[in-house]
């Protein structure tokens, strides 16, 4: 479970720097987030988990989903 939870980290990071949500200054050595992207964007895992493992209480207790 930790290694898929690793591999899904990389992804996610290489997806927000390429995606323009991150960006690095060489000079300044500072790594910078667009926060307003961002913000959409772990609004939109938060719902995504949510309606999982609401689903996965559901099965649970019989229902089917």
């Amino acid at each position: 479970m930790g290694l898929f939870i690793r591999m899904a980290l990389y992804l996610v990071s290489g997806m927000i720097a390429g995606a323009g949500f991150a960006s690095f200054d060489e000079g300044a050595g500072t790594l910078t987030f667009n926060l307003d992207d961002l913000a959409v964007i772990l609004g939109s895992l938060v719902a995504f988990a949510g309606t999982f493992i609401a689903g996965r209480f559901a099965k649970a207790r019989g229902g089917a989903t």
